[in-house]
């Protein structure tokens, strides 16, 4: 069990190096599903901790970001808290 919520990416990839699928995310309702290993999931939230940091973005730091329910919008979470930066999403059908 994650000691904390950045632990899970890398707690899954440890747990489950094999191809265990992590994410399902299913673009619309006639999709096939799109299938995120928890490798896969733990590099990408990796990549964008370092993206964000490389951006400039420091702990305490908000983000705000205009997106979907994706498995993109999950990735760009968990980079951010990673770095302990606090996200906000505003989903593209808010009104």
């Amino acid at each position: 069990m994650p000691s904390v919520l950045t632990d899970i990416p890398s707690n899954g990839a440890a747990r489950y190096p094999a191809a265990r699928t992590a994410l399902a995310y299913y673009p619309d309702e006639t999709s096939e599903p799109v299938l995120t290993t928890w490798t896969e999931f733990n590099d990408a939230s990796r990549a964008m901790a370092n993206a964000l940091c490389d951006a400039g973005l420091q702990p305490g730091d908000r983000l705000a970001m205009l997106t979907a329910n994706s498995v993109a919008m999950l990735v760009a979470d968990f980079g951010a808290y990673a770095n302990g930066i606090v996200t906000t999403s505003i989903y593209a059908t808010s009104s």
